[in-house]
């Protein structure tokens, strides 16, 4: 990875579903909040002492904190 960039994100895994959702979802979201997102996560498990933790997504499913992406 260059020097600079902490985060990659792919519009493949933003919408596998090409055509299924109503509008675009640009991968650019995703790469500007997901480490955010992921900074907080790790915080939040250490703060409460490993234990397993999921996360809500706005399409309603849970996925565990490492799969928890900003979209």
């Amino acid at each position: 990875m260059a020097a600079g960039i902490g985060f990659v994100s792919l519009s493949c895994e933003v919408s596998p579903l090409p055509r299924f959702v109503a509008g675009p979802r640009p991968p650019s979201p995703t790469a500007y909040l997901t480490p955010a997102i992921r900074a907080y996560a790790r915080g939040l498990g250490e703060a409460v002492g490993g234990a397993p933790l999921y996360f809500m997504t706005s399409a309603g499913a849970l996925v565990h904190e490492d799969a928890f992406r900003g979209s």
